[in-house]
């Protein structure tokens, strides 16, 4: 009966050391992928935990993609060391200088695009690709 009753206590007792364990190592765990995610995008992006700031990194990225496939094909090639907003600059085009300010504030500024700027985008890059 001693016996029983001491076989129980072990393993209601390790169980519980257990339990404590593996819920220690997945805490640490979590706290290590979020480490890792700080690290690697930064403090606000890092801790976000849904899908809201994608869609409007990606929508910033595109726009400003699109510019410079734009300017390439017109011979304008960033350099390596330069700044979006440096080679705006070199480009010598408002239209390059206001989409390169509306990136900046999208993809380093972690804000979106009002509908209005999303249409003025539209129709400058529509506008150098008639150009093209």
């Amino acid at each position: 009966m001693k016996v029983v009753a001491f076989v129980q206590h072990a393993v209601t007792s390790l169980t519980k050391q257990l339990f404590v364990i593996v819920l220690s190592l997945l805490i640490l765990l979590i706290l290590l992928v979020l480490a890792r995610r700080v690290r690697n995008l930064g403090w606000r992006r890092g801790l976000r935990l849904g899908q809201s700031g994608r869609g409007v990194e990606r929508s910033g990225i595109e726009f400003y993609e699109r510019l410079t496939a734009l300017l390439a094909a017109k011979g304008l090639l960033r350099e390596i060391d330069q700044t979006p907003l440096e080679f705006a600059a070199t480009v010598g085009l408002n239209e390059a200088h206001l989409i390169t300010n509306l990136y900046n504030r999208v993809r380093f500024g972690g804000a979106g695009l009002t509908r209005v700027e999303k249409h003025n985008v539209d129709v400058v890059l529509a506008k150098l690709e008639k150009e093209t």
